[in-house]
């Protein structure tokens, strides 16, 4: 009887302690971590952020090249320049969607180069779209796509040429001969990657957020990531800033303010924390700049799949800075 009692001690208590580690992970999925730890290889001590991952995965699954919540084009009121057309044009007969297959003498050879394009061309009418976004989206994203398609045509031509002895060796009635003769053997110098996407979405039926993110590698350099974001009023066509997005969306610009300056040195620590990779983006120099995280001179902001605010520090937007590091600041209402 007593080792009957016992053994039901025994089930009950693994029971309990079950159902208690059960409950911890619920708890964890829905309160969230974020961050934990681990002992890097030098003994150092490594923060991850996990916030900061999630958003950025979040951030990255949007660039699908289309626009969400863009649903019945008649009924939004939207001031096209063509009214036949659709809003976003997208495809390879606009002249907006380039690929690393193509016929003809100046096909490139996908062992060598990767090209992989996609520009939205917005069609509203507006100073915003005629006099900012187009003369800014081919400026900073068509015509650098055009000289990296040119480098990459050039890069998969250009071969470097060595010459190699080669020792051919017969057998006749005198003997052996030995002849030697020159071969020729051709090596690639490099792989060029360019690849650009698109994300968007349509907040309240009203306005319009596309973000466009490039990535290009050159033989030599690091990979750059290079985002840039637009927002406007598709019954008008007139620009929405960060202001008036913060007003549109009920916002205090000050608490804002706090929640970027604490969420960037958790992430500034967490980075630095990577004991092992002395490569890891830093922000000290954007930290010590007055101004530089201040929410009134956010550059990159769009709105999310859900509404809520997304605000976007891209470190590869600089000038010949080649990182591929950057940070999302999420606002919800």
């Amino acid at each position: 009887m007593v080792d009957k009692r016992m053994r039901n001690l025994i089930y009950a208590a693994i029971a309990v302690v079950c159902i208690v580690s059960i409950l911890l992970g619920v708890f964890r999925i829905f309160m969230g971590e974020e961050t934990n730890t681990t002992v890097g290889g030098n003994g150092g001590t490594t923060v991850i952020d996990n916030t900061q991952v999630a958003l950025r995965e979040e951030f990255n699954d949007l660039f699908v090249n289309k626009v969400s919540r863009l649903t019945d084009e008649e009924t939004m009121n939207i001031l096209k320049a063509i009214p036949e057309k659709s809003l976003i044009l997208t495809g390879f007969d606009e002249g907006m969607a380039y690929s690393s297959i193509s016929d003809g003498k100046d096909a490139i050879d996908k062992d060598k180069c990767e090209i992989d394009v996609h520009f939205p061309k917005i069609n509203l009418q507006g100073d915003y779209i005629n006099s900012v976004y187009v003369p800014t989206m081919t400026e900073e994203f068509y015509n650098v796509f055009l000289a990296r398609y040119s480098k990459g045509i050039e890069l998969s031509k250009n071969k470097t040429t060595t010459v190699q002895p080669e020792i051919n060796v017969t057998e006749n009635q005198n003997g052996t001969t030995q002849n030697t003769s020159n071969q020729t053997v051709e090596t690639v110098t490099g792989k060029y990657i360019y690849e650009a996407n698109f994300a968007g979405t349509i907040y309240q039926n009203k306005y319009l957020s596309i973000a466009i993110m490039s990535l290009d590698k050159i033989p030599g350099k690091s990979q750059r990531r290079y985002i840039r974001t637009y927002n406007v009023d598709i019954t008008t066509g007139e620009e929405i800033t960060i202001s008036k997005m913060i007003q549109l969306k009920g916002l205090d610009a000050s608490k804002i303010n706090t929640k970027i300056k604490e969420d960037i040195k958790k992430i500034n620590e967490a980075e630095k924390s990577y004991s092992n990779y002395s490569e890891t983006y830093k922000r000290d120099t954007e930290l010590a700049t007055e101004g530089y995280y201040d929410v009134g001179n956010v550059k990159n902001f769009m709105i999310g799949k859900n509404g809520e605010l997304l605000l976007i520090y891209n470190y590869g937007n600089g000038y010949e800075c080649y990182t591929t590091q950057y940070d999302i600041i999420k606002i919800e209402d």
